[in-house]
């Protein structure tokens, strides 16, 4: 570990821990023990206990606000969510309420869902998100559209007059 990991080095070649480079030390996967225990080895003295809750107090911090990707079930029906939630395998599958109209949906889950709201309602939901991991024919495109090998748009049949 090097002091860059959660440091600003000055001007003039000393270093500076503020809470933004200490939280974005944590964010990039460094543990707050690992950067005391780092920055104590380096100060010219041992940190106070002042310097320690400071950089405690700034580590405490780093997770109070996360960007994520949901995958989001929303419904203009109300009743959905409800049937959904009432039995115990659907309940398994919501994460956590956003309102009467949307739940958050465990989307490592998603084809249990569309399966189960499938059987629940009779049709299946639309699916808005892509696909896990790539897609199963290299041969296929964004949404499962054929690619074409050789190149042959409709547009030039048209135009060439094949």
């Amino acid at each position: 570990m090097t002091l860059e990991a959660c440091a600003k080095q000055l001007p003039d070649g000393r270093y500076r821990v503020t809470a933004k480079s200490l939280v974005g030390a944590l964010h990039r996967g460094h543990a707050l023990p690992d950067l005391l225990g780092h920055l104590n080895g380096l100060a010219d003295r041992p940190l106070t206990g002042q310097e320690r809750a400071t950089l405690a107090a700034w580590g405490d911090t780093a997770d109070r606000t996360v960007i994520r990707r949901l995958a989001v079930l929303e419904t203009v029906d109300l009743g959905v969510i409800e049937r959904l939630a009432h039995g115990r395998r659907g309940r398994r599958l919501i994460r956590r309420t956003l309102s009467r109209h949307a739940v958050v949906v465990d989307e490592g889950k998603l084809h249990l869902l569309v399966r189960r709201l499938t059987e629940q309602e009779g049709i299946p939901p639309r699916v808005e998100l892509p696909p896990a991991g790539p897609p199963a024919d290299p041969a296929l495109g964004r949404g499962g559209a054929a690619r074409p090998s050789c190149g042959w748009r409709p547009s030039c049949t048209a135009r060439s007059g094949r």
